[in-house]
């Protein structure tokens, strides 16, 4: 019998494109509040679906965005998170 919990793994890995992409329009609108609900909302759902770092990743850059920190500081943060959303995204193809 199949894992249930593969089948949400794939749906996670073929989302991460399109959160990678939510996240970056955010970035780049400097939109503080997207930035936080889509970190948040991966922080929450990364590690259940096998993609701890990118919890942990996303995780690290709700605190930024939530805290003082500039665009600079989030964007630093942001960079690590993008990346493994599009590692994840490719593991799906």
């Amino acid at each position: 019998m199949t894992d249930p919990m593969d089948m949400l793994r794939v749906r996670f890995r073929a989302r991460a494109a399109d959160q990678a992409e939510a996240l970056a329009q955010a970035l780049a609108e400097e939109d503080r509040a997207t930035v936080v609900a889509v970190s948040h909302k991966l922080a929450g759902s990364a590690a259940l679906f096998g993609a701890a770092e990118v919890g942990v990743l996303a995780a690290a850059l709700e605190r930024e965005a939530e805290g003082p920190a500039g665009w600079e500081t989030i964007r630093a943060a942001a960079e690590p998170l993008l990346a493994g959303l599009r590692d994840a995204a490719q593991d799906a193809d």
